[in-house]
């Protein structure tokens, strides 16, 4: 799985350098609108890998390769929680300096937002390929955009003597989206196990 990831950093950091810095940035900004969408593009990497799988035809080059499904298919999730954790890391730092460390729950929040996006919609775009997957991943995101946002605004609203719960419920948040991954990643490998046929 390692040389998968490998893979597929070198292909986006060739192909997508400037907007990786530009994620950095928006994310580093106190600015919720900038760093929501730093997190839910940050969980649309794998996406954009395997767009860039499918037009090089990399499953046929796989198939002759020792990869199993769950390889190809576990490398995507980890490259999105890898890329997403990178971003909260930065975002914290950034608020850590300008002395804004109570927004870190929000931050929580939008990963989370991100990651859940990301289970709900990668077995589709393993099931019918990037392009069609796209219609469902724009209603799903949606929904999910709508919602994240409710979150942040509630959790920027808590005062001090608040700061315990919210903490306590992004965490949690955190630990069901690890759940439905797991769910998620054992559907996605049907799913891809199923197209190549």
């Amino acid at each position: 799985m390692k040389a998968l990831l490998l893979k597929d950093s070198y292909v986006l950091l060739k192909q997508m350098k400037l907007f990786l810095v530009l994620m950095a940035v928006f994310a580093a900004v106190p600015s919720s609108s900038l760093v929501s969408f730093a997190f839910i593009y940050s969980a649309m990497l794998p996406y954009t890998a395997l767009a860039f799988d499918e037009r090089a035809k990399w499953d046929t080059l796989a198939t002759m390769m020792p990869y199993t499904s769950f390889d190809i298919v576990a490398s995507k999730y980890v490259l999105g929680n890898l890329c997403t954790g990178g971003i909260f890391l930065v975002a914290m730092a950034g608020r850590l300096v300008t002395g804004r460390a109570k927004e870190i729950p929000m931050l929580l929040m939008l990963a989370s937002a991100g990651l859940l996006l990301m289970a709900l919609t990668l077995p589709l775009m393993f099931k019918w390929g990037v392009e069609k997957g796209r219609m469902f991943f724009v209603f799903i995101m949606v929904a999910l955009a709508m919602a994240s946002s409710t979150a942040a605004t509630f959790f920027m609203g808590f005062d001090a003597a608040g700061k315990g719960v919210s903490f306590l419920l992004p965490v949690c948040a955190l630990g069901v989206v690890a759940l439905c991954q797991m769910v998620s990643i054992r559907i996605a490998v049907r799913c891809y196990d199923s197209r190549k046929k």
